[in-house]
C-alpha cells in the first residue's frame, strides 16, 4: 500500500533522504528497517546469503544507493539455490 510506513520509507530513501530523515518525516516506527537488520543477523548465524536483504540494509545504512544496489544484484552470478 502506498500509505504504509515501509513503502513511504523506501520512497523517501529513493528520493535521496537518508534513513534518519525518512524516519523523522514518517514520525512512526518503520518495522521493515529493524526487521532487515535482524534477518541479516539470523542469516549470518545460519550461514545463509540474503543478497536482497543485504542490499536493502546497505541502502538504509547509506552505504549503497538504490541504483547501485540494483546494479550489484543484477551482476550476481546465477546459481542454484539451496535450502
Amino acid at each position: 500500500s502506498t500509505v504504509s510506513r515501509n513503502y513511504r520509507f523506501g520512497t523517501l530513501l529513493a528520493k535521496g533522504k537518508n534513513s534518519n530523515q525518512a524516519k523523522e518525516e514518517i514520525k512512526m516506527v518503520v518495522e521493515g528497517a529493524a526487521t532487515c537488520h535482524s534477518a541479516l543477523k539470523l542469516a549470518k548465524a545460519c550461514h545463509v546469503e540474503l543478497p536482497i536483504c543485504q542490499s536493502v540494509h546497505d541502502i538504509i545504512e547509506g552505504t549503497l544507493t538504490p541504483k547501485e544496489a540494483v546494479n550489484k544484484l543484477m551482476q550476481r552470478i546465477i546459481k542454484e539455490e539451496k535450502l
